[in-house]
């Protein structure tokens, strides 16, 4: 199948007209983008800018509405149109599940290396916000045995052969729902390179099936730039450690940074108490690579029981550390 028809046949499943509230704008249009491997293409996304318009962020809608680009004062944090280095699951944020022997792992923007999250709608709501409804692949390709059966994108089975993987691209039946929308910081100052607003994204995740239950560890994950090569995280007892830290009165975030002042740079967090949470399991853990850097904040053992669903909010927040951390303190 040709990528021009698979484009056709997302944008006959968009059901919004773009949006405007004093200067908050959510619209659709075309970029290129890329496979995980491979050339650039143009894909289906929804476009964010705050309303200060100093960010503007992308959410591809090939990748299940994963943040694929995001820019703030001209600087490209998530994603900067390189090609995503081998073995990544390419230059953005996004949500994945991992369980079980050989790693079932449901994500959010589709599977090893180029099979798609197929999206079923999007639309731009009232204050700019957009909501993305998409399902999720084993990023492994079903080498748990758990996936039995092949995605369908665009109705074409997701082989290898038609989309270039490694391996076959394999359903799992989990179901998500994403709003992102800009929530004010409080602290804007641009001289300082301080956000006037972060954005906030709310998952919920439904298991569909009516017998699948599995331990669940929960991933919430940005991959960054590599110009970001200090790291830090809190709480500190949280980062690489080989058990997981409790404490529901704490947010847990982490970042990367251009230097030790961490003025500049790019922190994914998550509030004290999410309901994402039966207990709180935080643990944020850092890797630099050459290619890029990036970081996860992990709950472990969490369960979407069948027909039930489980939802949390995270928070994107480019500029000084200090800032990301204060905010985190009073929001979930």
């Amino acid at each position: 199948m040709s990528i021009s028809r698979r484009q056709s046949l997302l944008l006959s499943l968009l059901l919004f007209t773009p949006t405007a509230v004093h200067g908050q704008t959510c619209q659709y249009t075309s970029k290129q983008e890329p496979l995980k491997q491979g050339q650039l293409i143009p894909m289906n996304v929804l476009l964010l800018t705050d309303p200060q318009n100093e960010q503007q962020v992308y959410l591809d809608l090939y990748w299940g509405g994963a943040v694929v680009e995001y820019y703030y004062q001209g600087t490209s944090y998530v994603y900067n149109g390189r090609l995503a280095p081998a073995g990544a699951n390419g230059y953005l944020a996004q949500f994945s599940m991992d369980c079980c022997t050989n790693n079932y792992n449901p994500t959010q923007a589709g599977a090893y290396l180029n099979f798609p999250a197929p999206t079923t709608a999007a639309t731009c709501g009232a204050g700019g916000t957009a909501t993305i409804w998409s399902t999720m692949l084993d990023y492994n390709g079903n080498s748990s045995g758990l996936a039995p059966a092949l995605g369908v994108f665009g109705g074409a089975e997701e082989l290898a052969s038609t989309f270039g993987g490694a391996t076959n691209g394999y359903f799992t039946p989990y179901a998500l729902e994403t709003v992102a929308q800009w929530v004010p910081t409080g602290m804007g100052n641009s001289a300082n390179g301080i956000p006037f607003y972060y954005l906030k994204l709310t998952q919920t995740v439904t298991n569909v099936s009516p017998t699948e239950n599995n331990p669940w560890s929960f991933f919430i994950s940005d991959y960054v730039e590599p110009i970001f090569p200090v790291n830090v995280g809190y709480p500190a007892s949280c980062i690489d450690v080989p058990s997981a830290c409790s404490d529901p009165t704490k947010p847990a975030l982490g970042g990367t940074y251009t230097t030790s002042a961490m003025t500049k740079g790019f922190a994914t967090g998550i509030g004290a108490q999410s309901s994402l949470m039966t207990s709180f399991n935080a643990k944020w853990f850092n890797t630099v690579g050459s290619n890029t850097s990036f970081h996860h904040i992990v709950f472990f053992f969490e369960g979407v029981a069948p027909g039930q669903q489980r939802t949390f909010s995270w928070y994107l927040m480019p500029g000084p550390w200090a800032n990301a951390l204060q905010f985190m303190q009073t929001h979930s």
